[in-house]
């Protein structure tokens, strides 16, 4: 994700520049990634992108064409003098988020919005953020429903916004963008795109698909002080597998609004800032099972649960209390058990699963015969290996030819290293229900400001880059 690379204190995304206004900060910079660096390392690797525009983007209309969003769409389109006038090449697709992580009370992006919708609303009471207004549970007041629903506004008028500069017939086909919420609050993505259809027409029309988070940590151990090795693996193994009632409900959700169903960070996860028994916790990150716990993650727990594009978090980043969110910890040694599990899935060329959706609405086969993978860059360190994505297939039920896989960055930085996501076993999706527009997704990635991948089949390369530098 090419965004600004301070992170504030102990966190592992960065704050988004004060000053985001107009084309003039399109230009390469010195706070993490410029955008066009993503441009040509997305065309290098033939890799579709998925960037995250940043919170304080300016435009909401498609007629803003002094706005940032408009010339962000614009230098993607058409490139500059710096990426010697080539835009992302015409075959590769643009998958669009809003910042990143807008729920975050703990990251500068959400009071941002925050503040904004409630500077909407008191402007104009009758705003749409307050029309059909329902309080929602865990929030504090109204504020917090206006700003859920501001997010899902933004991400729309940016979406618009990229599709006015790409013409008439780019959505879905080029312009991909994405509603992404907080995973543990599935009634909080019906809720706001329940709002969404009665404000503005069905989701699908300005949504391509929606997005969660798809980790698993090492549980109650953490804060055991002579908690095993094995013990810590056993916990990791049991919350993967326990965040398959996320996963399947969200997955319902997005089915029902005829969504496609992503996943922007995903992998092994662990408890920030906490030195309590750090050695195993760390060890059992390297023990051999997490090479199986990593692939069934991907493949059983989210693939067979009629989940698509999926992007991991991260190809490498240093091992501390800080996590262990790496593949490997050092972008040299790529035999690590973690980084081994990802080539599994991606190298598997066999091997199908097809499983039914809830509610039997749609059917979902993950096949790994082709790999794609993609980069959303969100922290600083270069990744050499792709983490899974998957492509999707059309709604007639027909396999997708592989997409190139997409280069991701987003616009904050992470403290651990870079996130690579590669659509390694590009999966199918098989629909009973007409999924939106063009069904061919190909898997995306995110990884951090300044890597870049090289998994041998098409893969996409994500940015979420903020500024001038991303």
């Amino acid at each position: 994700m090419g965004r600004p690379s301070t992170p504030p204190s102990g966190g592992r995304t960065g704050a988004c520049p004060q000053t985001l206004q107009g084309s003039s900060q399109l230009r390469p910079g010195t706070q993490g990634i410029a955008w066009e660096y993503i441009i040509i390392l997305a065309n290098m690797l033939n890799k579709d992108v998925w960037i995250n525009v940043p919170v304080q983007a300016t435009g909401s209309l498609a007629s803003d064409l002094g706005s940032y969003s408009y010339n962000l769409a614009l230098l993607f389109k058409d490139g500059n003098a710096f990426t010697n006038n080539q835009g992302l090449s015409p075959n590769l697709k643009i998958y669009i988020e809003h910042s990143n992580e807008v729920w975050n009370n703990g990251f500068s992006q959400y009071a941002w919005n925050r503040n904004m919708a409630i500077v909407e609303v008191n402007a104009d009471p009758n705003s749409v953020l307050n029309q059909f207004f329902q309080r929602s549970a865990w929030q504090r007041g109204p504020e917090d429903v206006w700003a859920m629903r501001r997010h899902a506004k933004r991400t729309m008028e940016i979406g618009l916004i990229f599709q006015a500069a790409y013409g008439q017939g780019s959505f879905a086909t080029k312009i991909r963008p994405i509603y992404a919420h907080f995973t543990i609050a599935p009634f909080q993505y019906n809720e706001t795109l329940t709002w969404f259809t009665k404000v503005y027409g069905p989701p699908s029309n300005f949504f391509w698909g929606l997005a969660q988070t798809h980790y698993y940590d090492e549980g109650a151990t953490y804060s055991l002080p002579n908690a095993t090795v094995a013990q810590i693996v056993q916990a990791l193994k049991e919350s993967s597998d326990s965040e398959r009632t996320y996963t399947s409900t969200i997955n319902r959700i997005a089915r029902s609004f005829m969504l496609h169903h992503t996943s922007y960070e995903g992998g092994s996860g662990f408890r920030e800032q906490n030195t309590n028994n750090i050695a195993n916790r760390i060890t059992a990150n390297r023990d051999p099972m997490m090479r199986q716990i990593v692939y069934e993650d991907v493949v059983d727990n989210w693939f067979a649960l009629g989940g698509e594009l999926y992007n991991y978090f991260t190809v490498c980043g240093a091992y501390s209390r800080y996590g262990c969110w790496g593949l490997t910890d050092m972008c040299n040694n790529l035999t690590t058990p973690k980084y081994l599990g990802i080539m599994d899935v991606i190298r598997e060329t066999s091997t199908t699963t097809s499983t039914t959706a809830a509610g039997g609405s749609s059917t979902a086969a993950v096949s790994t015969t082709t790999t794609s993978s993609t980069v959303r860059s969100s922290s600083t360190s270069s990744s050499s290996g792709g983490v899974v994505a998957g492509s999707t297939s059309s709604a007639s039920g027909t396999s997708a030819t592989p997409q190139s896989t997409t280069v991701s960055s987003a616009s904050s930085s992470s403290a651990s290293g870079t996130t690579l996501a590669s659509s390694s076993s590009t999966p199918s999706i098989t629909s009973t229900t007409a999924l939106p527009t063009t069904t061919l997704s190909s898997s995306s990635a995110r990884s951090s400001s300044s890597s870049s991948s090289s998994s041998s089949s098409s893969s996409s390369l994500s940015s979420s880059s903020s500024s001038s530098s991303s």
